[in-house]
């Protein structure tokens, strides 16, 4: 989980990985406002329809983070640790 933290210091995560991080902290952050230089890194990087499905994905988990937060995925139990 650190290494996602500090994802743009990472020796693991390939360039295409830390501009779909870059785009996912752009739609929390300032949705609406991804800046001329991140656009063009994620066209370098990714198809129209790929980011179109970032999009969604980013979408969906973050409009998903209520329901996680109060505990609330039916069926599914959250767990910490190994045990």
């Amino acid at each position: 989980m650190d290494e996602v933290r500090a994802y743009e210091t990472s020796d693991s995560l390939s360039d295409a990985q830390k501009v779909a991080l870059r785009l996912h902290d752009a739609f929390l952050f300032h949705p609406g406002r991804v800046s001329a230089a991140l656009r063009a890194e994620a066209l370098a990087h990714f198809s129209a329809p790929q980011l179109v499905e970032l999009a969604l994905k980013f979408y969906f988990w973050s409009s998903n983070r209520p329901t996680v937060a109060l505990g609330k995925l039916s069926g599914m139990r959250l767990t910490t640790g190994t045990g």
